[in-house]
């Protein structure tokens, strides 16, 4: 399930490439998975490095690594920079994929439960059989999934209405320096 929030916070020393996976540090701490679209990018290796912003994040999990999303940010003038979603992603996120996502499914499932059926049911309407039940799978997962992306795009269209979060969840700390002075801190 994805998490949405967002944090005051400073990110600074952003590190890749403007299309894609960047690295950097947020309040002192090392993320190395964020995703970032190009004008947002540009705006943290250039006039907002090192600011203090208000940044809504989203987080989602693939395959036990979370992947963080910058969808917003807010400097301390009121300004906005907000990540909107062309109309030809929603569009293929609400047309498009559901069915291509259950199909994807019921191919899937067919192919699981030819050994279990055949075994459960017999050779009797063996086909006929496991073509209803992975069609219910197909189609259970592509309503599940036509409604994960409409609830993305209500969520996305209203940032004032996420609540604060904490993306120190999703970095780690960075290894200060060696002379840095943090052992006189320590005594």
């Amino acid at each position: 399930m994805a998490k949405y929030f967002y944090s005051d916070c400073v990110i600074s020393d952003v590190r890749g490439n403007a299309a894609g996976l960047v690295s950097a540090k947020i309040d002192g701490r090392e993320i190395s998975n964020i995703d970032m679209k190009p004008e947002i990018y540009r705006y943290f290796t250039g006039v907002g490095a090192g600011t203090k912003n208000r940044v809504w994040f989203s987080v989602q999990s693939i395959l036990h690594k979370k992947l963080v999303r910058v969808r917003g940010v807010e400097n301390e003038a009121g300004e906005r920079l907000v990540v909107k979603e062309k109309i030809g992603t929603s569009f293929r996120d609400l047309i498009i994929s559901p069915p291509l996502f259950g199909f994807l499914t019921w191919f899937v499932s067919f192919i699981v439960l030819i050994i279990p059926m055949a075994i459960i049911v017999g050779q009797r309407d063996l086909m006929f059989k496991i073509n209803v039940v992975a069609g219910l799978f197909g189609f259970a997962a592509g309503v599940w999934y036509f409604f994960g992306a409409l609830g993305f795009i209500r969520k996305s269209a209203n940032l004032d209405a996420w609540s604060a979060g904490d993306v120190s969840k999703y970095s780690k700390a960075v290894k200060p320096e060696f002379g840095s002075g943090l052992a006189a801190l320590k005594k």
